[in-house]
Parts: structure tokens; sequence; C-alpha cells
């Protein structure tokens, strides 16, 4: 696995597609064990794995304030671990979640799945996000679950926050 401050395995500072593939056992002494999603870049990950990565914040990924929202599809974020918020995801830009699991995941602060600080995470079709330490979804100050379209009815969510409205709202 690979070893950096921020991204691990992959800092994304401009444009990234991923289609398929593993991001597995990188470390990041800063952000994003598996991948940082750095200000000001664009990112879509589709058919792939983020397992078993380590980080500060955003053990998988992190996405950094400034950066466009991430795309995920058909996405497995499973076994990473932060140190301190975002096991799975720490979200300070945005993500749009289509068709992912996000389990197993361990934040020794908060949001062992999603950690959500700024511009709330949108969801379109069958999303699971469970069983994951530290919570699943953390929503911090008034963050938001915004469902795009409809959401599937296979979905699991489990959401917790502080001063957090805790709401699921249609967009």
């Amino acid at each position: 696995g690979g070893y950096a401050t921020n991204g691990g395995g992959i800092a994304n500072y401009g444009t990234l597609n991923i289609q398929g593939g593993r991001i597995t056992g990188n470390q990041a002494t800063g952000n994003g064990g598996g991948i940082n999603a750095a200000t000001g870049s664009k990112t879509t990950i589709e058919n792939a794995t983020v397992m078993k990565n380590d980080a500060k914040n955003g053990g998988g990924i992190n996405i950094e304030v400034g950066a466009e929202p991430v795309n995920m599809i058909n996405t497995m974020v499973k076994s990473n671990t932060s140190l301190y918020d975002g096991g799975g995801i720490q979200d300070l830009g945005g993500v749009v979640l289509d068709g992912c699991v996000i389990t197993s995941n361990n934040a020794y602060g908060t949001g062992g799945g999603i950690y959500v600080n700024y511009n709330g995470v949108s969801v379109k079709g069958a999303n699971i996000i469970k069983k994951n330490m530290g919570s699943n979804v953390y929503l911090r100050n008034d963050q938001k679950i915004i469902v795009v379209g409809t959401m599937d009815a296979k979905s699991e969510i489990g959401v917790s926050g502080d001063n957090a409205n805790r709401t699921v709202t249609s967009g």
C-alpha cells in the first residue's frame, strides 16, 4: 500500500475517474488513507472497492472543503479506520452516493461510516450504510441527507449528529 501525508493511495488535485479496481492497504498521516479529493478537484468512483485504509481523518476517502462533490456509483467502502472522524468517508465538500455500500468502518471520533460537515450527502437508488463503529452517518451542525429522485426501499441508512436536524429531505 501507499503512504503519504494526504491521500495515502491517491491524492487527487485535478480530475480523477476511477472505473473498477481496489484501493486497499494505504495510510495517510493526515487525511484520506485511500483517496484524498483536494480543494478544486473533481472525483468519480464507479464499481470500485475502497478497503482497509487508515488515516487521521477520512480513513477510506477524504473530501476537502472546496472539492466538487465526489460522485460514487456502485462502490463499496469497507473496513477503513480513522483516528478521529470519518472512518469510511470524511465529507467536507459533498458526496453523491448511488448504489453504494458503506460498512464495517471505524472512527475513534465520530462518523464511522460518513462524517458530514459541509454540503450534505446526497443519495440515489439503494445505499446501505450500516455496521460502522462510531456511528453510521454523523451530521455535523445543520447538515442533511438529500434524496435525489427516488430512494430505493432497500436502502438502510443510520443517522446521528450534534445539533443536526437529522432530516432526510427530497432534492
